[in-house]
This record gives C-alpha cells, structure tokens and sequence, in this order.
C-alpha cells in the first residue's frame, strides 16, 4: 500500500471498501505492533458491518494506547481532545530595542558582552593563604559502628562465604537488638563455633 492511500485512508475511512481491507490485513502481519494500522483496520471492519469486527477489536486494544480513541474513531464520534500544534511566528520586524535613559532606542550588540568581556579580561581569582581555607577546621572523626547494618540474611552469607566470624558478630549485635530471638541467634552462634573447631 502507498503511503499516501494510507493516510487518505485516515483522514477518509470511508473510502475504505473489500480491497483496503486486504491490503491492511497484509501490512499488519508485517507490523503487528503498529497501532495506526489497527485502529484503521478495525474502522474497516465498521465500515463493512464485519462479523470479525467484535473480535477484532477486543484482540487488538492490547496493542492501542487508547481504547477510547478506538471507539471513537471507530463509531465516527469526533474526537473532543483534538490538540491543534500552536506553532508561533516570530519576525525580526517585531523585536523593539531596549530604551536607553532619554526613551531613544539604543544600540545593542546581538553578541553577549557580558562574556566577551569576560574573556577579554580573563580575570583570575586570587586567594590568600590562610583566608577561607579549611586548614585550621577540625574533622569529627569516624563515629564508632553502632550504627552497622546488621541482618540475618548478612550473616547467613558471610557464613557461607566462610567469613565466620563475621558472622558471629553479626548474630551478636542481632541477639542484642532482638531479645525475644536471643537463643536461636546463640543456636547459629554454636553451629558456627563447632564448624571452626
């Protein structure tokens, strides 16, 4: 199918007869996943009072990002949402120039001289020693790790990996934040110690 009979297809579905329904049926085993293509196809099926109409469409609204606009399309409702491209027209005719102080328009330059000043002057920033530095701050050493994250599932692994104690370690801090499972952590504790031994 030509590109321009499908778009006039499109914008027309009721030129859509037995033949256009063929040839769609065709180009959408090439590209099942092309919506375009189904809801034109579906439109076809409408046109043409089809038995398959119905199954059709309810095989192919998995494929459109819209099943509303398939049933509007479909039943020739017009669509409400149309969204018409707002493109601006802008002329140079229309841009007025900046006033100076006596309302007389000035020359401005279209180039940005704020930084073609800039790299003329390449100015440099100049620090002294001592000013603003961070020399004299003092840096808050580590905290201790009680704050550790600590799991079951961690020292699992680490056990596995044969990183036993870890491990314990690990099932220490947990029996002291989980004292309700104290003696099955102190159970792992023990499988853990005999496997070192």
């Amino acid at each position: 199918m030509n590109p321009q009979v499908f778009i006039d297809f499109l914008k027309f579905p009721k030129r859509l007869d037995d033949t256009s329904l063929i040839e769609l049926q065709e180009i959408l085993n090439d590209y099942p996943y092309c919506s375009g293509i189904r809801m034109l196809l579906a439109k076809n099926l409408f046109v043409l009072n089809s038995e398959k109409k119905d199954d059709f469409i309810k095989s192919s609204s998995v494929y459109l990002y819209d099943r509303k606009k398939l049933f509007k399309y479909t039943h020739d409702i017009p669509d409400d949402n149309n969204i018409q491209p707002q493109i601006p027209s802008y002329s140079l005719e229309n841009i007025q120039e900046p006033l100076n102080n006596d309302n007389v328009p000035r020359q401005t330059s279209y180039s940005n001289d704020l930084i073609d000043n800039f790299l003329k002057e390449q100015p440099k920033l100049n620090i002294k020693p001592g000013e603003n530095s961070f020399e004299d701050e003092e840096i808050p050493e580590e905290e201790d790790n009680s704050k550790e994250f600590v799991s079951e599932i961690l020292a699992e692994i680490y056990w596995k990996q044969g990183n036993r104690n870890k491990a314990i370690h690990i099932y220490e801090k947990l029996s002291l934040n989980f004292p309700e499972k104290s003696s099955y952590f102190a159970a792992q504790i023990e499988k853990i110690k005999k496997e070192i031994i």
